[in-house]
């Protein structure tokens, strides 16, 4: 059984039609969604929208949280603390929450914690970060006790995960841990759209790169009058990485 994992899609769209482009030659018999749909990017509605319409089961993953922080409403007093948006970045929160209709930001809300699958023998377990929560990460260059206070009560053959933007695949003992990557941007200096497709019954991996119209997803961004500055989404873009500006010192681009 052959399946394709991929998410943190962040709201571009481009990317996300690119990488189901690339995956309808993969001959896959299932997809999974690791969360992170709607923030960051200037498509929110279009891409929850195209993974709702396909059916693909998906977890939660921080920023699709942290988007119910600027709703006035029980669903933003019910995110876990780690994953609340600080006061400064609600306006960039708003912007998506405006665009994204009742149903979807529900669809967001109700979001699993985990999806597990079982095939050819083989426990997966699929979750945005790590199995605790959905902030923090598992690394290659983290130490060996590191990993395994992470994993060791995990019923699962195999951790998919996200959240980091950096894809790899490495074993720990007796599992097999993958990252997707990232659709919407990398944090690896690879540009291209990121995902893994998953054999667990060969034991195989392929972690496959994307490329997709970079000139048409800054288009997206001019015509939706995108919250964030255009030369930020540009360079994040072009380059496979993302400055961390703090929200303080953000400028905002739509006037």
């Amino acid at each position: 059984m052959r399946i394709a994992a991929f998410g943190d899609v962040h709201g571009n769209l481009v990317a996300l039609e690119a990488v189901l482009a690339d995956m309808a030659g993969q001959r896959l018999d299932a997809m999974v969604c690791m969360g992170d749909l709607a923030f960051r990017g200037p498509r929110p509605a279009e891409c929850v929208a195209r993974v709702r319409g396909l059916g693909i089961p998906c977890v939660h993953g921080n920023t699709d949280l942290c988007l119910l922080s600027g709703l006035d409403d029980d669903r933003a007093r019910a995110i876990p603390a780690a994953c609340r948006a600080p006061a400064a970045s609600l306006p960039w929160m708003r912007w998506h929450v405006e665009r994204l209709p009742a149903d979807d930001l529900a669809y967001l809300a109700g979001l699993p914690f985990a999806q597990r699958l079982e095939v050819d023998g083989q426990r997966l377990l699929f979750v945005h970060a790590t199995p605790q929560d959905c902030t923090s990460s598992i690394e290659p260059s983290h130490p060996a006790d590191a990993v395994e206070a992470r994993v060791r009560d995990i019923a699962a053959d195999w951790l998919v995960m996200g959240h980091i933007h950096r894809a790899f695949a490495f074993r720990h003992g007796r599992l097999q841990l993958v990252n997707t990557g990232a659709v919407g941007f990398s944090l690896d200096g690879d540009p291209r759209a990121a995902y893994a497709v998953l054999d667990p019954g060969r034991g195989c991996i392929a972690l496959r790169r994307v490329a997709y119209d970079v000139e048409r997803a800054l288009a997206d961004a001019r015509d939706a009058g995108f919250c964030f500055p255009a030369d930020e989404y540009e360079r994040a873009l072009r380059t496979g990485f993302w400055d961390a500006v703090p929200w303080e010192r953000r400028q905002w681009s739509v006037g």
